[in-house]
């Protein structure tokens, strides 16, 4: 499904697909499932998704923990709605680097 989106570094309207992978592993406990299906049938998850595009439109190159920092999600939404979003093609993976906040290296996010 496709669903219309304001770019944020031109203000113009550009499609993205609108993407609902599971969000719970098959062999995740049923509360996994039920949490999972609540975050979807609330919008939740597709605000999240929006939420972490546009951070990383206006902070490329940033891990998920440095994006926790720019928006109100943690670490660990960031983490699980990256891929959503690089499944969407509104952001791409970037190389390993050294994260600013964390100890070790991680994954940068780039806008698509």
């Amino acid at each position: 499904m496709l669903e219309a989106q304001t770019n944020i570094n031109t203000g113009q309207p550009e499609r993205a697909r609108r993407v609902e992978t599971p969000a719970a592993r098959a062999t995740d406990a049923a509360s996994s499932h039920e949490a999972a299906d609540e975050v979807t049938r609330s919008g939740r998850r597709r605000a999240n998704q929006l939420i972490v595009a546009a951070t990383v439109a206006m902070h490329p190159g940033c891990t998920s923990r440095e994006l926790s920092q720019h928006c109100e999600l943690d670490r660990w939404e960031i983490a699980r709605r990256t891929s959503e979003c690089e499944t969407a093609g509104t952001v791409k993976r970037g190389a390993l680097r050294h994260c600013d906040i964390g100890s070790r290296r991680a994954l940068t996010w780039w806008p698509a």
